[in-house]
């Protein structure tokens, strides 16, 4: 009977929907053993009933391809939750924001809905774990803040008008208390917080990051970054 009522679940989701099995367990099969749960959901895969993207994480298949996998269309959706709880970053985050132009590569995203310690290779999309409430904007400056200093230098014909309005947004909503939550989640490099620190002491914001510096160290600036300060006060 507890076969018959998962596969019967299964079958009521849509082509590529995917789900957490451990949130499957709890929302609708608690009536069971949680063993038992995953031994008719390694069963039903193994029948093809279901598919799987990861350890945990499955997907109603489609009904003309069983080995087509959801689209990453799917996969972000599912993993950001329209930034409910999590987003994208890396090039993809860069040409969403207009910083460059034409992203190659997969998605990467980080989450805090999957439960991962190192990061999972899903079709085009690279999936991490890293524990913020997506929904707070605050938060989410700060993170993709964060996430610029590290990697804008890696680009050429960066849209430096561009990245200094976004540092002007990020500048006019920084919270400390926000962005030390972000420094809890994600060990950063010193160097992005010396970054930082300089764009808030150049748009003239109240903070005390540089606590967290080394005095005696020399942190290299990001010539994007000081482009784009320098062309947007000029």
């Amino acid at each position: 009977m507890f076969t018959r009522n998962l596969r019967s679940w299964v079958a009521m989701l849509k082509e590529g929907e995917i789900f957490l099995a451990k949130n499957a367990y709890q929302e609708y099969f608690s009536d069971m053993e949680e063993a038992t749960f995953y031994q008719l959901l390694a069963r039903i895969y193994k029948e093809k009933c279901v598919g799987k993207l990861a350890k945990g994480l499955y997907y109603r298949p489609y009904y003309d391809d069983y080995n087509r996998e959801p689209s990453i269309d799917k996969v972000l959706d599912f993993f950001t939750n329209k930034y409910k709880n999590g987003t994208v970053v890396g090039q993809y985050m860069l040409a969403d924001l207009g910083l460059i132009t034409n992203p190659q590569g997969k998605y990467e995203v980080y989450t805090n809905c999957f439960e991962i310690k190192t990061q999972r290779i899903m079709g085009d999309a690279i999936v991490k774990s890293v524990k913020i409430d997506y929904k707070n904007p605050r938060l989410l400056y700060c993170l993709r803040m964060l996430e610029i200093v590290e990697i804008i230098d890696d680009f050429e014909n960066v849209n430096l008008n561009n990245l200094f309005k976004f540092m002007v947004e990020f500048a006019t909503n920084f919270d400390q208390q926000s962005f030390m939550k972000v420094l809890e989640a994600k060990n950063y490099k010193k160097r992005n917080v010396a970054c930082i620190y300089e764009i808030l002491t150049h748009f003239r914001v109240q903070n005390t990051l540089v606590r967290l510096l080394n005095s005696a160290s020399k942190y290299n600036e990001s010539k994007n970054i000081r482009m784009a300060l320098e062309k947007g006060e000029a």
